[in-house]
């Protein structure tokens, strides 16, 4: 039997950021391999993030985005 170094498991990248620029919350959709489709991990994420957006007195606006350019683009 031969030892094998445990390899620890490789972080996955948030599938939804969150950023706040003065008064406006940016949200990006971070499945560029899926082509920012839905998921339902995706929808959970989303909903959270838009309830906490709703919650936050500073936050005046939002805006959202996919990551790369390709979300809307036709083959």
């Amino acid at each position: 039997m031969t030892a094998q170094a445990a390899r620890a498991p490789t972080p996955q990248p948030p599938i939804l950021l969150r950023q706040t620029r003065g008064s406006i919350a940016v949200l990006t959709l971070n499945r560029p391999d899926a082509r920012n489709s839905l998921s339902e991990s995706l929808i959970a994420e989303l909903h959270a993030a838009l309830r906490d957006i709703h919650d936050d007195a500073s936050v005046r606006a939002g805006r959202d985005r996919g990551q790369r350019s390709g979300l809307l683009r036709r083959p």
